[in-house]
């Protein structure tokens, strides 16, 4: 069953789907600030800016966009393959600069900057038992989801930037 917003498959899909691999490099993409566009400007600029970001996604992904999944209302998950964690990180740059190119607007009234959205990327490699089974249950406060929110947020704070990150997350034990 495809997203309605964006047409892209969903974690449901990854589900019936798994990937092929014993172990996949992936992208975790997080809008960034979407709660406070939906707040200041509605749920329509919500909407559009959804769909902005998965068409840089699909764009700078072809052809590996039969890959991409949306896994919630402003996150994606893309399946890398065997592409190893450099090549990914690569990836996840080229990503950041695609979204911030396409200058969605963007203003939230607490910050003075940015004034176009942007998003936020972990690169990761996992093995896929580990990936399906955290992907079932994607939610706040799944380990998958902790870690990752918790790298990019880290990144953030400590090179005191608000938006537009690439980190590498390692897992050196069960997500």
């Amino acid at each position: 069953m495809s997203d309605r917003l964006t047409g892209l498959p969903t974690h449901r899909d990854l589900k019936k789907t798994p990937p092929s691999t014993n172990s996949t490099s992936e992208l975790w993409v997080d809008i960034d600030g979407l709660i406070w566009i939906n707040d200041q400007s509605g749920f329509e600029a919500g909407d559009q800016a959804v769909r902005a970001v998965a068409a840089a996604l699909l764009a700078e992904l072809n052809p590996l966009g039969d890959n991409l999944y949306r896994v919630a209302g402003d996150e994606f998950l893309a399946l890398l393959g065997d592409m190893d964690e450099t090549a990914a990180f690569r990836v996840g740059t080229k990503i950041v600069a695609a979204v911030a190119q396409r200058e969605i607007p963007y203003r939230r009234r607490d910050r003075s900057s940015p004034t176009h959205l942007q998003v936020n990327v972990a690169a990761f490699r996992i093995d896929n038992a580990h990936l399906l089974q955290s992907i079932g249950e994607y939610r706040l406060g799944d380990p998958l989801h902790g870690a990752l929110a918790d790298a990019v947020y880290k990144s953030k704070l400590s090179n005191d930037t608000s938006a537009g990150v690439v980190v590498r997350v390692a897992f050196e034990q069960d997500p």
